[in-house]
């Protein structure tokens, strides 16, 4: 029995030790502005006028020698503000600008099909001549011609289509105020 009580009282006392001890190894660090807007991080607790914005607890000690850090935010905080507002509009025009390279990219590939449609055609037309003079029959090129005859309105059609997004992306532009440069690729 005298053991076991012994042993409650060591891992008693350990906790105990454990739990005051972390303070030893701890560090505060105080964030506080003054009177002129700048913040100022400390170890040392400001005076008691001084409202402290943050207390920071921790492990580490600060590697800098120096008492205090100071950091000015208020001379920054126009050109930060302006930076921001800068960044949003590129923001803006990069998203605008995106989606008109999009419909210029969709409008360039049906293009170059309907390009290459027209070339297969001709192609296919001066083979169909070239048997037909030869006393050679030409039924599949035929109806390889007639198929690829028959797939050049719906291309047409595509560009038509494209044409119109490209003309509600432009008024949609107009309509929220965006400069139409930023639709430009």
């Amino acid at each position: 029995m005298k053991r076991k009580q012994l042993f409650f009282y060591f891992l008693t006392f350990v906790y105990i030790f454990a739990l005051s001890t972390e303070n030893l190894f701890s560090y505060t660090i105080y964030k506080w502005k003054d009177n002129k807007g700048a913040i100022h991080y400390t170890d040392k607790k400001p005076e008691d006028s001084i409202d402290v914005i943050e207390i920071i607890k921790t492990k580490k000690k600060p590697t800098d020698q120096k008492d205090e850090v100071v950091i000015i935010e208020d001379a920054n905080d126009n050109h930060s503000a302006e930076i921001e507002e800068e960044r949003i509009q590129e923001d803006i025009r990069q998203y605008w600008r995106n989606l008109a390279l999009n419909i210029e990219e969709k409008k360039e590939r049906t293009l170059e099909e309907i390009y290459i449609t027209e070339k297969k055609i001709d192609i296919l037309k001066s083979n169909i001549d070239y048997y037909l003079i030869n006393g050679y029959k030409a039924d599949l090129m035929i109806l390889d011609l007639r198929y690829l005859e028959a797939s050049l309105p719906p291309l047409f059609k595509k560009l038509e289509l494209i044409e119109e997004e490209k003309e509600r992306l432009k008024y949609e532009a107009r309509k929220q105020g965006i400069p139409p440069g930023y639709l430009r690729p």
